[in-house]
C-alpha cells in the first residue's frame, strides 16, 4: 500500500513537472516567475487542456478563472502583472482601450452635476434668498461630488480603461493605487446617491406638507433608504478585513465578502428607492391645479426619473464584471459609463425645480431688457422721422425767399 502511495506522488510529481515544463516552452520564456507556473500548471492538472495546447489555453474561461484565482491566492501583483503581459503576447489579445472616453465621460459627468449644484444655489441665493432641507442635502452630494472625480479621475489615470496587460505599471504602487481609487469611487458615489435622493423627498415634505398619508409615506421611504445607505455602506468599507487587501490583492491572511453579491445587493436597492421616489407624487398631480406650461414641466421632472431608473436598470448588466480578476482594468469600464450618466441625470432630477425661479427670473429680465431697447429704437426713429419732415418744410420756405 506504502509502495503505491509513493509511486502515485511520484508519477504526480513527474506530471506536474513535465507541465511545468510545457508552460515554460509554449509561453515562449523560461522567465515567467515560479508561482505563476505553479498555479498554471495546477489549474492545467484540474482542467482539460494540455500544456501545448495554446488554442485551449488561451480560450477556456473556466481554466483562465483557475489561474487567476491562484494567482491573487499565492502571487504578488507584480507577479501576475508579468504573466498577464507574457500570456497576452503568447494568445494575441486585443488592445483596444476605453481610456480617453471613460476620461471624457468622468469629467462631463462630473463637471455637469457640480454646475448643476451651483446653479441650485444660485437660485435661492438671487430668487427666495434662503436655503431648505433639500438644498442643503443636494449641497453635501455636490461637495462630496468633487472627492468622486478626484478618485475617478485619478483612477484612470492610472490605467482604468486599458487592458491589464497593456498598462506600463511603473511601480507596483500605481497596481496598487489604481484598485484603491476604484474602491473610494464606490464609497463616495454611494454616498452621493443617497443625498440625492433624500434631497428629492425633503422637497416632496415641503411642497405637500398638509397630506399626512403621503407626508408618512415619505418619511418610511427616507427611513428605509437611510437604513439601507447604514448597512451597505460599512458592508462596502470592510468587504475585506483587513481592509488594505482589496487594493493590494494579497489575500494570503485576508477574509472578503462576495464583492459581487454586495454589489448587487447595492444596486437593488438603489433601483428599488429611484422606483419609490419617482412613484410617490404621482397620485398628486392630478389634484395640483397649475397651468398646462407648469404641468408640462412637473411631468418631464418625472420623465428624467424614468431616465435615472432606466440607467440604474442598464447599470446592473455590467456588474458582473466587478469581480473581474483577469482583466478587471479593462471589463470595468462599463460600470464607471453608466455611473457617471446615472449620477448626472440624478443631479438634474433634483435641481430641476429649484432652479426654474432662476430661469424665470433670467428670462423675464431679458424679455424686459430687449422691451426697453425695443422702445428706445422706435422713439429714436420717430424723433428722427420728426426733425426731417422739419426740414423738409423749411427747404422750400428758403427756396422761395431767393
Amino acid at each position: 500500500m506504502k509502495r503505491t502511495l509513493l509511486s502515485l506522488l511520484l508519477l504526480w510529481l513527474c506530471v506536474r513537472t513535465a507541465v511545468a515544463v510545457g508552460i515554460a516552452r509554449a509561453s515562449g520564456s523560461g522567465s515567467l516567475p515560479p508561482c505563476v507556473v505553479e498555479c498554471t500548471s495546477q489549474s492545467l492538472l484540474l482542467g482539460d487542456c494540455d500544456a501545448s495546447d495554446t488554442v485551449c489555453r488561451c480560450t477556456n474561461k473556466n481554466l483562465n478563472t483557475m489561474i487567476s484565482l491562484c494567482l491573487m491566492e499565492k502571487c504578488y501583483i507584480a507577479d501576475s502583472i508579468a504573466a498577464a503581459q507574457s500570456w497576452a503576447q503568447e494568445c494575441d489579445r486585443p488592445h483596444d482601450n476605453h481610456h480617453e472616453s471613460l476620461r471624457a465621460a468622468i469629467v462631463a459627468g462630473g463637471i455637469a452635476g457640480v454646475l448643476i449644484v451651483i446653479l441650485r444655489i444660485l437660485s435661492r441665493r438671487y430668487t427666495l434668498r434662503r436655503f431648505w432641507w433639500d438644498d442643503w442635502s443636494h449641497i453635501i452630494a455636490g461637495v462630496l461630488m468633487i472627492p468622486l472625480i478626484v478618485f475617478s479621475n485619478l483612477c484612470v489615470n492610472d490605467g482604468m480603461g486599458y487592458h491589464l496587460y497593456d498598462i506600463n505599471f511603473s511601480s507596483v504602487s500605481q497596481a496598487t493605487q489604481l484598485f484603491m481609487w476604484y474602491y473610494l469611487c464606490q464609497i463616495f458615489w454611494l454616498v452621493v446617491i443617497y443625498f440625492i435622493k433624500m434631497s428629492i423627498l425633503f422637497l416632496y415634505l415641503r411642497i405637500f406638507p398638509e397630506i399626512r398619508l403621503f407626508r408618512n409615506c415619505v418619511i418610511a421611504t427616507m427611513v428605509f433608504t437611510t437604513v439601507a445607505i447604514i448597512i451597505i455602506v460599512p458592508m462596502d468599507i470592510w468587504q475585506c478585513v483587513p481592509v488594505h487587501a482589496i487594493w493590494d490583492l494579497k489575500r494570503e491572511d485576508a477574509r472578503c465578502l462576495n464583492i459581487s453579491g454586495v454589489a448587487y445587493a447595492s444596486a437593488g436597492v438603489n433601483i428599488a428607492t429611484e422606483i419609490a421616489v419617482l412613484i410617490l407624487p404621482l397620485p398628486l398631480l392630478r389634484r395640483l391645479r397649475t397651468g398646462i406650461a407648469q404641468k408640462v414641466g412637473l411631468y418631464a421632472l418625472f420623465g428624467c426619473g424614468i431616465l435615472v431608473i432606466g440607467i440604474a436598470s442598464a447599470r446592473v448588466s455590467t456588474l458582473s464584471n466587478v469581480e473581474a480578476i483577469h482583466d478587471p482594468t479593462y471589463l470595468n469600464a462599463g460600470v464607471f459609463y453608466w455611473t457617471c450618466a446615472e449620477t448626472a441625470v440624478a443631479h438634474l432630477c433634483a435641481a430641476a425645480p429649484a432652479i426654474r425661479p432662476l430661469y424665470v427670473k433670467l428670462r423675464d429680465m431679458i424679455r424686459q431688457k430687449r422691451k426697453r431697447t425695443s422702445t428706445s429704437s422706435e422713439s429714436d426713429v420717430f424723433s428722427g422721422n420728426s426733425l426731417s419732415n422739419v426740414r423738409n418744410r423749411s427747404i422750400p420756405r428758403l427756396s422761395s425767399q431767393k
